[in-house]
């Protein structure tokens, strides 16, 4: 039986809300359990199951990839995520800071699907969820959905051109603020963008 270090999680893992003790770790350590069991065992699958709703995890995954954000949980960076256990559920995700995002932030990954299957390689934990064939399926499921409806640019850009005239109704496209200029989502290559990573769905 492992021994974890309560100590080393506290800072990443910090328990925000708990029934009885910030110091009970007990649900994590079974989630990294379940996450270590060998691939290559039929235990593997059921534990994670059990512990994970890994549907959603992979969808996670997948719109991260889809969007160009390597800097995640589920890409490349291992954090920029809550990682939820309910009382009575699973564990879930939650994301906040979603900054490089399609083309922009701090230089997205490119729309060419070069990236669609990196899961870091600092994490082989993390990897062997991501290919570990059940999980490899539903991983490409939810690239397909998106294809279908987030990056379908007959369903996308009308939207896109609804918001900009809006902006520019309002004149934020004219001032910049904070450094950030509302720009024709044409123009600015959004559009474009969207297309090539659809492309890059379909053919992965």
């Amino acid at each position: 039986i492992p021994q974890y270090k309560t100590a080393r999680y506290r800072w990443m893992w910090w328990i925000r809300q708990y029934p009885d003790s910030a110091n009970n770790f007990s649900n994590l350590w079974a989630l990294i359990d379940a996450a270590n069991t060998p691939t290559t065992s039929p235990d593997y699958y059921a534990n994670m199951e059990a512990q994970v709703d890994t549907e959603e995890w992979l969808r996670w995954s997948a719109i991260e990839h889809a969007t160009g954000d390597w800097d995640s949980f589920f890409t490349q960076n291992q954090w920029n995520m809550y990682c939820y256990k309910p009382t009575r559920g699973k564990w879930t995700a939650i994301k906040w800071d979603w900054n490089i995002t399609l083309g922009s932030g701090t230089q997205t990954w490119p729309p060419d699907g070069s990236q669609l299957f990196n899961a870091g390689p600092y994490d082989s934990t993390m990897a062997a969820f991501h290919n570990y064939p059940p999980y490899r399926r539903a991983y490409l499921r939810a690239l397909q959905d998106i294809a279908n409806l987030a990056m379908n640019n007959a369903l996308v850009d009308p939207l896109l051109d609804a918001k900009y005239a809006a902006f520019a109704a309002n004149g934020l496209t004219s001032t910049s603020a904070y450094g950030l200029l509302v720009q024709e989502p044409g123009a600015a290559g959004l559009k474009n963008w969207i297309g090539t990573m659809h492309n890059s769905i379909l053919a992965a």
